[in-house]
Order: structure tokens, then sequence, then C-alpha cells
């Protein structure tokens, strides 16, 4: 709520809606929820945000979520790709709809032969796997611009961002 009150302090005028229902990206079940609760409230959806930064300590212990995924993968990338295809239809229903995903420049050290063990079966290391989940939601963004183009669908479209060294206090978490 104190985000929604920032908003319209910063944009008069601004229409912001916070949704009832609670979203835990840890839970494929709680994002279909929240989703289709999204659905009942509104007939459109102009800008949505995907915004998760879990994970990268180097002292990270691994858990897997209750829908079998590891968790940094779930929380920063494939959570959120769940939450985009069960809010696409609101998000076509809008004129000019945007989807901004969060990526950082961890991004660049993805090791590229750790993509066939995402869910980190073999090896875990935090770090790695958030590497990997910001890299999968630049990959992601890429792809779904390219299946929209495909589709028709000239309304919708995904970017990313890239915070840099922001000062948000999130690496306050980290030692």
């Amino acid at each position: 709520r104190r985000v929604a009150a920032a908003i319209i302090d910063a944009v008069p005028g601004a229409k912001v809606t916070v949704p009832s229902v609670p979203m835990d990206l840890m839970s494929l079940t709680s994002i279909r929820d929240f989703a289709a609760e999204v659905k009942r409230s509104w007939s459109c959806l102009d800008v949505l945000c995907l915004n998760a930064g879990r994970g990268g300590a180097a002292n990270e212990v691994k858990e897997v979520s209750e829908d079998g995924m590891e968790a940094i993968m779930q929380v920063n990338a494939f959570g959120n790709f769940v939450l985009c295809a069960e809010l696409m239809p609101l998000l076509q229903q809008s004129s000019a709809a945007r989807i901004i995903s969060q990526s950082s420049p961890a991004r660049f050290g993805a090791k590229p032969e750790l993509v066939q063990d995402f869910n980190a079966e073999r090896r875990f290391v935090g770090s790695d796997q958030y590497c990997l989940s910001k890299a999968a939601n630049v990959l992601f963004t890429r792809a779904l611009n390219d299946r929209l183009e495909k589709a028709g669908v000239a309304n919708v479209i995904a970017c990313f961002t890239d915070p840099g060294f922001a000062c948000t206090g999130v690496n306050f978490q980290h030692d």
C-alpha cells in the first residue's frame, strides 16, 4: 500500500489498485489464484512489472519449492513467466500494454552449461542460480516479443530493465 501511495504522489491522477489476494512466487498455485482474482476484478491490464530478486549469497542453502523447482529459479524467473501467461488475456485488452521484467548485471555471469541443470540437481551454488535466473528473464523477454509478433499482437510489448547499482539497500542482505 505504501508503494501505491508513492506512485500516486509521483503521478497525480494515476489509478493504482492493489489486489486483495496475496501472491507467493514459491507456489504456482498461489500465482494462479492471484491471477484468477486479478482477472475477476479487472477487464484490462496496462503494465505488468515482473520483479523478484531472491538469492545469490555464497553460503545459500538450496531450497526446493512445493512445485519441485529450485527456489531461486522459480521466484526470480519461472513464477513470473507463469504470472505473465495467466495475465496475458488482460494485457491484450489494453491499447498499449507493457510487460517489464527485471534483470541484473549478474546475467553476464550466467554459465551456459547450467541451462541444462537449471534446477541445480547436480550442483547448487546460489550465485550461479541467481545469474542464471536473471539471464532467463532477458531470454524470456526476447522470446515473448517474438511470439507476440508472430501471433500478430501489436499492442503488448515486453522489455527488461537493469537497475545497475541503484541505491536500494538490497545488497545489505549479503555479507
